[in-house]
């Protein structure tokens, strides 16, 4: 549930380049649980669980990379804006519906579709890596097969009479 290491079979800059950008959204979403508590007065508490939820994530996601918990990440952020102006009702005039606005806007764009954009690339990044290693291990593969084994004899088929 909590997972405490990195799992390291992802390497490269564009890994390290999504890690910093998830480290980023972990801040965003620390700050906004801070403006629910503070500037909304904690009236919403099923923003704040969910700010909760969203912070798990992407600590699980900075940890572990995993392409399911990525996607529904995203999906909560590009649908987060549409159930949160149910909420805009709720609030007064001024300062905290501006605040609240920017929040609904940063988690469509930054967590939604910047996150999109990057996992998108990210996972690209590693599907070609996965079929450059799965190419040059055939190809190892293949090369072992036939420099070692291949004595110039089909031993399957035994003995070969009347071809001389």
């Amino acid at each position: 549930m909590f997972p405490s290491k990195f799992n390291r079979l992802y390497r490269g800059k564009i890994t390290e380049n999504l890690r910093s950008y998830i480290s980023l959204l972990m801040v965003g979403h620390f700050i906004f649980l801070a403006l629910e508590i503070f500037v909304y007065h904690g009236l919403q508490i099923g923003c704040i669980i969910n700010e909760l939820f969203c912070m798990w994530l992407c600590y699980h996601n900075y940890l572990e990379l995993n392409i399911c918990m990525m996607y529904t990440y995203m999906i909560s952020m590009f649908f987060a804006p549409f159930l949160g102006l149910m909420h805009i009702l709720s609030f007064d005039l001024g300062l905290p519906l501006f605040l609240y606005i920017v929040q609904l806007g940063f988690y469509w764009y930054c967590g939604g579709y910047q996150m999109y954009v990057r996992v998108a690339l990210w996972h690209r990044a590693q599907q070609e890596k996965a079929k450059n290693e799965t190419s040059k291990d055939r190809l190892a593969f293949l090369m072992d097969n036939k420099s070692s084994n291949y004595s110039g004899i089909d031993n399957h088929l035994g003995p070969q009479r009347g071809y001389q």
